[in-house]
């Protein structure tokens, strides 16, 4: 509404100036705007006005988004609809614009998809696809591929919703892997790119700060903003926590932290922006980067990977609605053609995307309650936990009761061994839900099954072939404070594991030591606090004495092979950009080169914690399978800790399987030589 007044001005300038392109490009926001308030006829008035102005001179590229803008005003009237979609790829055709020919198909494939044209609409889209990738492979920084596809899924949408109508007419299994392989053709692009090194030189936070040194203007800056954004985060770590001094109430708590948001959010931008400005100063021949054309993985190549025990749910979310592909690595029912043979099945309507945006939102009030007053929650531990289980259970009905029979059938094939493991691959918002917590009204999802997780089906092929580092000696480093004071009696339990691990602990635990030993150890284990920058991913950071880690420094660490475990608060947590691309802490890990990342989805307790890690490490070194140890060290932790939120954040994704390859596993006692091996 405050927009309408400004374009109105703006018309009357252009038009006494008699400027008709600009003129019909207000038009056309005008009637964009209309139509987001509901009045389509005050829309297309405007498209059509702003057409025709452009139509009395040689303006291909207003008429072009002129019939653009119709279009879409018209759907889903095919009839009115069909000529503008038309006149558009003819224009952006003889304009040979990528990003307007890609519009223009995408446009026409639609009406086509509308019309009943099935297999016209099929290749308006493959087209429209086609300049997506063209366009991509040009793009060099890395933040601009992570949100390229941010406006530009439609057009793999529309496929998918073709794929999905032929097949509930025709059945024809085909079309099932037609769509699964296009859903994955738009999950996670950028990580693929970061774990194949199919794309090195992309100008991360490592480059950009090394590229400023001949510039010592911009470095200084550049240091001065990273010194007062750590402070920034110092001062969101407290005012974030309900049981500090640093906020009298908790409205006084609130208002602060969104100060200290807004100021963290000032500082991110100023140093993206001159890092981005000091690459676009860069020398190097840019054709020498363009990215190769990528080709998702087809049905026989997944497979391979899979264990007998295992089956993947792949979820994609298209509109409201929530379904899920699930592979196994041989045929649900015996009768299927052959038990090596590989089968992927669809399930429709398995859940509503509203209806899960709606109890996530009462699930954090959950996990809320439990960060209260201490006493409250002792208090009141068996009541919050019935809570939690009701909107638990709810989820549950959404996303895995549908899935049921399919579930029930794979427990039953032949040379199982208990338990089955679910690798759960989330897409969109489904990234928020802690699977493994989920609840059928009789048990957690994980007493039935191991859970694990992956971005994608392509990262997990890459992580189960990663190789386990080489031999050496594990990185275990933790900053301990009045907020989380069991750290140290975490950094202990875990280093008495080891005969000559790396341990530094508090003051000793810097920047400098990680950078120093991370590329040679096989296992890292990080326990301190943990800020999650929901509105810039790349910031979120992991804190160490001397300063605050980023995502964006992470991601430039080199660490083949690795076992990552993240001991820190809602490490595991990302943002979902374009193309299903979720950036945090644990992408950077796993782009640098990491196997395995174990990670928290929300804040954790630290004295629970130390106990689950203990447990953990035990097993692990006793051989098991880093998934199998998670799930019975979570499992022993309920016998102390039944609410879910004390066992349920931590999560695995990656190699589930792989065994960090130590010098030496300890399990002697501790004494003096711990305290020797500390810095």
């Amino acid at each position: 509404a405050e927009a309408r007044p400004i374009l109105e001005e703006a018309r009357t300038i252009f038009a006494a100036l008699e400027n008709a392109p600009l003129q019909a490009s207000i038009l056309l926001e005008l009637a964009a705007l209309s139509a987001r308030e509901g009045d389509q006829a005050k829309g297309l008035a405007d498209a059509r006005a702003a057409l025709d102005l452009v139509n009395a001179g040689a303006w291909p590229l207003q008429q072009l988004y002129a019939h653009l803008r119709l279009v879409d005003l018209y759907l889903p009237a095919v009839d009115r609809a069909n000529d503008h979609a038309t006149a558009a790829v003819e224009l952006a055709s003889a304009l040979s614009v990528p990003h307007l020919r890609y519009r223009a198909h995408q446009r026409l494939g639609r009406v086509r998809l509308l019309q009943g044209r099935v297999e016209e609409a099929e290749a308006e889209l493959n087209t429209a696809i086609t300049f997506i990738e063209e366009l991509r492979t040009n793009l060099l920084p890395e933040t601009l591929r992570t949100s390229f596809l941010h406006d530009k899924l439609a057009a793999y949408e529309d496929l998918m919703r073709l794929y999905l109508q032929r097949y509930l007419q025709t059945g024809v299994p085909t079309l099932v892997e037609q769509a699964f392989a296009l859903a994955e053709q738009a999950r996670s692009r950028v990580l693929i790119e970061r774990m194949t090194g199919l794309f090195d030189w992309d100008g991360t936070a490592e480059e950009a700060t090394a590229t400023t040194a001949g510039d010592p203007a911009i470095q200084q800056r550049l240091q001065q903003l990273q010194h007062d954004l750590n402070a920034i985060y110092n001062q969101l770590l407290l005012a974030d926590d309900p049981t500090s001094t640093a906020a009298i109430n908790p409205g006084e708590r609130a208002t602060r932290m969104v100060m200290l948001q807004h100021q963290a959010t000032e500082y991110e931008q100023e140093i993206q922006r001159l890092q981005l400005q000091v690459l676009g100063h860069r020398t190097t021949d840019p054709t020498a980067h363009i990215l190769p054309t990528f080709a998702a993985p087809t049905l026989n190549q997944r497979w391979p990977q899979l264990q007998p025990q295992e089956m993947m749910l792949v979820y994609y979310t298209l509109d409201d609605e929530i379904m899920a592909f699930m592979l196994t690595p041989q045929g649900l029912c015996q009768t299927d053609k052959s038990p090596q043979q590989p089968r992927l099945h669809l399930a429709r309507h398995v859940g509503s995307v509203n209806q899960v945006n709606s109890l996530l939102q009462q699930l954090n009030v959950q996990w809320a309650r439990m960060r209260a007053d201490p006493a409250f929650v002792e208090r009141h531990g068996a009541m919050l936990e019935r809570s939690a289980q009701r909107v638990l259970t709810l989820l549950h009905d959404e996303l895995m009761r549908p899935l049921t029979a399919w579930l029930d059938n794979f427990a039953m094939l032949p040379n199982q061994t208990a338990p089955q493991r679910l690798i759960i691959v989330p897409h969109g918002i489904l990234h928020q839900v802690p699977f493994q917590a989920l609840h059928d009204g009789k048990g957690y999802l994980l007493e039935a099954y191991e859970v694990t997780y992956a971005p994608s089906v392509t990262t997990d092929i890459i992580a189960q072939t990663r190789q386990p580092a080489k031999q050496g000696r594990a990185l275990v480093m933790g900053v301990a404070d009045v907020g989380i004071p069991a750290v140290q009696q975490e950094i202990e339990s875990v280093a008495n594991q080891f005969g000559d691990a790396h341990v530094f602990l508090d003051e000793s635990a810097t920047l400098a030591q990680l950078k120093a030993h991370a590329a040679q150890s096989p296992l890292i284990h990080l326990a301190c606090h943990g800020i999650f920058r929901a509105d810039n991913p790349m910031f979120s950071a992991v804190h160490l004495s001397d300063g605050w880690l980023t995502a964006a420094e992470i991601a430039e660490l080199h660490l083949p092979g690795a076992l990552v475990v993240l001991s820190a608060c809602e490490s595991g947590r990302g943002s979902v950009v374009g193309g299903d691309e979720i950036i945090g802490l644990l992408r950077a890990f796993l782009g640098a080169g990491a196997a395995t990342v174990v990670a928290t989805q929300w804040v954790v307790q630290d004295a629970a914690t130390a106990k689950l890690m203990h447990g953990w490490y035990m097993d692990l070194a006793a051989g098991m399978a880093p998934s199998t140890a998670l799930r019975r060290a979570q499992l022993a932790l309920r016998h102390d800790y039944a609410h879910p939120y004390h066992w349920a954040p931590f999560v695995l994704v990656g190699s589930r399987t792989s065994q960090p390859t130590m010098r030496q596993w300890d399990t002697h006692p501790i004494g003096a030589n711990f305290i020797r091996r500390l810095g």
